[in-house]
């Protein structure tokens, strides 16, 4: 379920299917994609509130609108676009036959520029309390259509047909996408052979998800099942494993705790500066290459001179590997598959002397201050939540280069926040966009304060 509906379910109020239609005109695009009016003075519709937020999927600043209510939050109404009365010159046709319905996108209506501009101004805004004169935002670095090689996708068997692909907006349903213009085509013929084998795996009226990374020898599949698969249906994976050069198909059972290998043809890698890391099944990495590389590369123009360093959310090494190269690194990470995948990589490498791993929830036990004195420079990449606490005991005893690696501006600007008051400078922004035509857009900032 779409995190906005799931959040509201029990609290908000739904409008009769019957209810009454209003005009709007669209101010702006709010930090999930939706068109938003806030100003229905030139409405004709009686029943507008002024003084009340309305959300429309599929709407573009400028554009007069007609929509039914659905459902009201604290936030506002969200409602259904019904008709474009005036429409925007910055509409475009949508590439994907699916938009609209599927989740997966929201803004492919709107032109590149304007897309562009409004996820650099997401960070802007977001931080423009504690920018300088001196803060310098790089171009915004944007990934290709199809080149997404990592997907989370749903399941879900009926009686006569299964569908699998991503669910809809606001919604349990899953649309059944056969093809898609964000993700790797290699990922996409995967999804559509597993379609007509879900039925040797997963019963009548039950949903499942998959996670799939596509590694540099192969694609590597995590399925998450109700109960263990038949014999047929174990062999119907490892004809799947051939046929798609996979190099590894794993499986989570909902009654089991651990992870449990299907079939390995081969061992999962990914290489990082020239060192090999088998990842854990359902890893994280980054999205995409273009995202990898630039990411890599702001992160090291930020550390540049530092040779002891400190990184935070290590992963299974994306960071780690290459920052090798400039001094040594004591890598953290909560995820103890992830840091084991780090450091048997790293020993394979000979490079254990200049690579330390370190298992530990950052979330709920940071590194204190007094062992943070050591380092020339910290990196933390926390997940969407930020890294507060950790920040907190950053700006009591932390060195003078700092660099952030975040997924989301509210919290990166509340932990740069925390910075900035204690005497760090942010000194430059490289704003990345990993997630083509969604709200999301990720970032590296570099910090600096004096001893």
């Amino acid at each position: 379920m779409n995190n906005r509906r799931q959040k509201y379910k029990n609290t908000a109020k739904r409008f009769p299917n019957h209810a009454a239609t209003i005009e709007l005109v669209i101010d702006r695009i709010g930090g999930k994609g939706d068109g938003i009016s806030n100003d229905p003075s030139s409405n004709k519709s009686n029943s507008v509130n002024r003084n009340q937020s309305y959300f429309i999927p599929g709407t573009l600043p400028g554009e007069h609108i007609i929509t039914r209510p659905i459902f009201k939050t604290s936030e506002g109404v969200f409602g259904q676009l019904l008709e474009i009365t005036k429409t925007s010159i910055e509409r475009v046709s949508a590439p994907c036959i699916y938009f609209g319905i599927c989740g997966g996108c929201s803004l492919q209506h709107w032109n590149t520029a304007s897309y562009q501009e409004w996820k650099i101004d997401r960070i802007k805004n977001a931080i423009k309390t504690i920018t300088s004169p001196n803060t310098v935002f790089t171009k915004l670095i944007t990934s290709q259509a199809q080149t997404r090689r990592r997907a989370d996708l749903s399941i879900r068997r009926f009686e006569t047909k299964s569908v699998l692909g991503f669910h809809e907006r606001d919604s349990h349903r899953i649309v059944d996408i056969q093809s898609c213009d964000l993700l790797d085509p290699e990922i996409i013929n995967l999804s559509n052979a597993l379609r007509p084998i879900s039925h040797l795996f997963i019963s009548i009226g039950e949903s499942s998800r998959i996670s799939i990374n596509k590694l540099d020898n192969g694609l590597d599949v995590l399925i998450y099942l109700q109960s263990e698969p038949s014999l047929e249906g174990l062999e119907a994976f490892n004809k799947l494993a051939h046929a798609h050069n996979l190099s590894r198909i794993s499986m989570k059972v909902s009654s089991a705790t651990d992870i449990i290998p299907v079939i390995e043809r081969k061992t999962p890698e990914i290489e990082f500066s020239g060192v090999k890391i088998s990842p854990p099944p359902g890893a994280f990495l980054q999205a995409t290459e273009v995202g990898t590389q630039s990411i890599t590369e702001a992160v090291l123009l930020g550390v540049a001179g530092a040779k002891t360093i400190l990184e935070l959310f290590s992963g299974c090494g994306t960071l780690t590997i290459p920052l090798h190269h400039q001094g040594t690194i004591h890598a953290v990470e909560g995820d103890p598959l992830a840091a084991d995948a780090l450091k048997k990589g790293a020993m394979k490498a000979a490079l254990d002397r200049k690579i330390s791993v370190e298992i530990r929830d950052l979330l709920k036990n940071p590194i204190p201050a007094d062992e943070l004195s050591k380092y020339d420079a910290i990196i933390f990449d926390p997940p969407r939540s930020g890294a507060k606490k950790q920040v907190e005991e950053i700006v009591k005893n932390g060195p003078t280069k700092v660099v952030a690696v975040s997924c989301n501006p509210n919290t990166f600007a509340r932990d740069s926040k925390i910075l900035v008051d204690a005497g760090y400078e942010l000194k430059r922004i490289t704003p990345i966009d990993q997630f083509l035509w969604s709200p999301h857009v990720e970032l590296v900032a570099e910090f600096y304060r004096e001893k």
